[in-house]
């Protein structure tokens, strides 16, 4: 195995068809979860670096490495690759919610179009409910924080924002037609394990310390 002359760049070290994870420590057929090692550090983990018997282990540079060593399950690459479909879906339902965040599309780690579109050719299809969901939530979290950042809150504190008050605001959110807002409504009292009260309960405790609620 030839470690000179090799163009500076980062490498993946093979072994048994396996990529070494980080700092050497145990094994993964998943390229984004490998280790990647300068060729001085390769050179120090080879066993015989002037002999032929090298124990099975290899090296290649970065960007020739599968996604996918040989010896990965097939269950271990089926649940990462629905991983990052699920990722992208999310993210692109936050981008179209909110065309001016479009920019999240180039974070570093996100799938491109192409790798997305190879990713779900490798993955059946989610069914149109979990699609639909994830784009609901997505869609809910960007108008929760458009909300925040007017300064709304307080609903997590049953003492600030009673179960009363909080269905009552659900349900004149119905009649302003936004389902975002009927939903996260529906959300708040969900997570508080509440129900949504009559109409005739009236609002309870103090009002509001912030003055409204998202």
């Amino acid at each position: 195995m030839d470690l000179t002359h090799q163009p500076a760049t980062a490498f993946l070290i093979v072994k048994r068809d396996l990529y070494y994870k980080p700092n050497a420590r145990g094994y993964t057929g998943i390229k984004d979860n490998a280790g990647r090692y300068t060729l001085d550090e390769v050179a120090a983990l080879f066993p015989n670096r002037d002999s032929g018997q090298q124990d099975g282990i290899s090296f290649i540079p970065e960007d020739e490495a599968p996604d996918y060593s040989p010896a990965c399950f097939h269950d271990v690459k089926a649940d990462h690759l629905e991983g990052k479909v699920r990722d992208l879906t999310a993210k692109l339902a936050v981008a179209t919610a909110q065309p001016e965040m479009i920019g999240i599309l180039k974070l570093p780690g996100l799938l491109t179009r192409a790798e997305a579109y190879e990713a779900m050719r490798e993955w059946p299809t989610p069914h149109p409910d979990d699609l639909a969901v994830d784009a609901f939530a997505a869609a809910m979290k960007a108008k929760l924080a458009r909300k925040r950042a007017q300064g709304y809150g307080g609903w997590d504190s049953p003492t600030d924002c009673t179960e009363a008050e909080l269905s009552n605001l659900l349900r004149d959110h119905v009649e302003k037609g936004d389902p975002l807002d009927v939903g996260n409504f529906a959300m708040m009292l969900h997570q508080r394990g509440e129900r949504i009260t009559g109409r005739a309960e009236t609002r309870l405790g103090p009002p509001l310390s912030s003055g409204r609620v998202t």
